[in-house]
């Protein structure tokens, strides 16, 4: 059965007219926030958080951060696609909006953006056929990111291995755990994911996306995959949350250092109704390595995980999710090959991973 993203020959990017590259589409709805990322940024850095009188001014200056920012937006980009029955079909690009903010007046928004988003919405002048771009990234040692991820793996990350995936110009480490976690780049884990859904009988865990475009100076690919509805606003099966992790686990793969609700969603266009759970923001998934354990004990934090989504009580108990976990894991152990052979080190052996490239 095919998908939507199937029927999809192409897509050409345009500003005024003319052609523009995926990066300088992003640099122009997302430049605009560097202003309020580096005042976000100083705020966490400093220690009179607490003072009342002193937030309000912060927030105050935050909203107009904000304001500056989605008044900066321009207008005139669109996105053409062409798709292989000849047709072709105009999208507007609108950037993510709902970015975390300490003046959100949702409780669980109140953060502290301090990276830019990593997907653009585009849709069509009916509203009806809406996809998600995405740039996929590596990240540097010296990113926000990857600084992020490092304070809480710390030496237990392989940063020997991780140095593979680096652009010559990023700078390196000269510690951790060698065959520990590997933080995976998005680019490289979704190639290596792809390989993996095509060798082997496992659920699909990322959604199924058209290969854009890839950086190779910046090691970044650009994605492009229908838009999903969350398991928290679409009712799932219980056992597509275990068939989700089983997959995770028999590729030795663990979201763990960003298990959010929102990033949970139901695939379309799949063979086997209903479809498989997937995770839309794959760029804080690491490999177990040597560290094995972690896996077993992930088994009960995802339980617990799932159990608290708001629209997702788990009626199962956990031994239910055992046995139906042990059963979908039976004879799927591919955690050596996938670390070892199915994940591209080359940035050049990530476009060569996908059939085609959309970007026109």
């Amino acid at each position: 059965m095919s998908t939507l993203i199937d029927k999809i020959d192409g897509i050409t990017l345009t500003k005024d007219g003319g052609e523009i590259p995926p990066s300088k589409v992003f640099d122009a709805f997302y430049g605009g926030l560097a202003d309020l990322l580096r005042h976000n940024r100083q705020r966490s850095s400093s220690n009179q958080r607490d003072n009342s009188r002193l937030e309000q001014s912060h927030q105050q200056r935050e909203r107009e951060l904000f304001k500056k920012w989605r008044d900066s937006f321009p207008q005139d980009i669109e996105a053409v696609m062409t798709y292989d029955q000849g047709g072709q079909k105009t999208f507007t690009v609108q950037p993510r909006l709902n970015i975390e903010t300490t003046f959100s007046g949702e409780a669980e928004k109140r953060g502290r953006r301090q990276r830019e988003p990593n997907i653009l919405f585009l849709e069509d002048n009916s509203g009806s056929e809406t996809y998600v771009f995405r740039r996929a990234m590596t990240y540097k040692p010296g990113d926000h990111a990857f600084d992020v991820f490092n304070k809480e793996a710390g030496n237990k990350h392989d940063h020997f291995a991780y140095a593979s995936f680096l652009p010559p110009d990023a700078k390196t480490y000269n510690h951790g755990k060698r065959g520990g976690e590997l933080f995976l780049p998005e680019p490289f884990l979704l190639a290596g994911l792809e390989r993996a859904f095509s060798t082997h009988d496992i659920s699909r865990t990322t959604p199924k996306h058209g290969h854009v475009a890839t950086d190779e100076n910046t090691h970044t690919s650009y994605l492009l995959r229908p838009y999903l509805d969350s398991v928290r606003s679409r009712p799932a099966a219980p056992k597509k949350f275990v068939e989700y992790l089983s997959s995770m686990h028999s590729l030795g793969l663990l979201d763990t250092y960003d298990r959010q609700a929102e990033h949970y969603c139901l695939e379309k266009g799949e063979t086997n109704p209903p479809a498989p759970i997937v995770n839309i923001d794959p760029d804080y998934i690491v490999h177990a390595g040597s560290l094995d354990q972690k896996i077993q004990h992930d088994k009960k934090n995802f339980f617990n995980a799932i159990t608290n989504f708001q629209q997702n009580i788990l009626e199962e108990d956990y031994d239910w999710f055992l046995t139906e976990y042990r059963q979908r894991r039976h004879g799927h152990n591919h955690q050596n090959e996938f670390r070892k052979d199915l994940v591209p080190r080359r940035i050049s052996d990530v476009s060569a991973s996908y059939k085609k490239q959309l970007l026109r």
